[in-house]
């Protein structure tokens, strides 16, 4: 009798001991399983992202003291970022020395599916020093940075039939890279064309621009390229004689195609946004000195 319950009480033991181990292993699957984010991998709407090197500055620097800001940008776009300008701002320039009011990046890679954000960090403004003041100053520099950018949507659709109709089985899929969302609103066969109505709007966290550096327009422009499969679009902006985002937000086009055939079909849509693109990162830094 006593043999019995010891070994019902070893037994229990041992299924305890396997369930803590069966979790554990659970635990381990679901952190791989959601752990699919990775620091590397585009945003899509993100456009280019600034950050700095750890420590390159800190978050405290001394009155005085040298320090060096490393500059990390990462392209989320699926096209190589040329000639980007940026310009620093939101500090009294008489106590900062070694940080330009502007700088120039010639190329910045593309984004991929294989390799992730496109980087760049060879841009290092050394030797900055903070000095002058009394007591303590909160330096907070502003970096405005401006680009050309190309937003794209690709989207599998079907074209329907002259009767308007889709009779074609199809798997429906779509994607957007860059600032700039586009939305179809309607598509209509009409005759031997198809008429395909877009929305647009900025889905990223910078604006739209006319010009760099320069924010006071109230409508900013934008150029579209659109293709149906092997036929080029004529494109024309609706409610406007330009293609324009009112407020530098939202807009709405519309693009002819040739169809290919009277009877419904799938098929790829492909539509590029050329436009300016500009967005801003503020750098919290306190300058203290260290004799206070």
């Amino acid at each position: 009798m006593k043999l019995t319950k010891l070994l019902a009480v070893l037994m229990a033991i041992a299924l305890v001991f396997v369930a803590g181990c069966s979790n554990d292993g659970d635990t381990r699957t679901s952190g791989i399983g959601n752990g699919n984010s990775n620091s590397n991998s585009p945003s899509p709407t993100n456009g280019v992202t600034l950050e700095f090197a750890e420590g390159n500055p800190s978050n405290e620097i001394f009155k005085g003291t040298p320090v060096n800001f490393a500059f990390i940008f990462k392209n989320n776009q699926k096209h190589e970022i040329s000639n980007l300008k940026m310009r620093t701002a939101g500090f009294d320039r008489g106590f900062v020395s070694g940080l330009q009011e502007e700088y120039t990046i010639s190329n910045i890679p593309a984004a991929s599916e294989a390799a992730g954000q496109g980087v760049y960090s060879g841009l290092v403004a050394q030797n900055v020093v903070v000095d002058e003041f009394e007591g303590s100053y909160n330096f907070n520099p502003e970096f405005t940075y401006c680009y050309e950018a190309t937003s794209t949507h690709d989207q599998s659709l079907c074209v329907p039939n002259t009767n308007n109709q889709c009779n074609t089985d199809y798997q429906e899929s779509q994607s957007n890279n860059g600032p700039l969302g586009v939305q179809i609103s309607s598509i209509n066969s009409i005759g031997e064309n198809v008429l395909i109505r877009f929305s647009v709007s900025n889905n990223g966290p910078g604006e739209v621009v006319n010009e760099c550096f320069n924010t006071q327009d109230y409508a900013t422009s934008y150029s579209v390229d659109a293709t149906l499969g092997t036929q080029d679009g004529q494109c024309s902006p609706t409610g406007s004689e330009e293609f324009l985002l009112s407020g530098g937000d939202s807009g709405n086009f519309q693009c002819e195609f040739p169809r290919t055939s009277d009877d419904s079909y799938s098929t790829q849509l492909v539509v590029e946004l050329g436009h300016k693109y500009q967005q801003s990162l503020t750098k919290q830094v306190e300058a203290v000195d260290p004799n206070q």
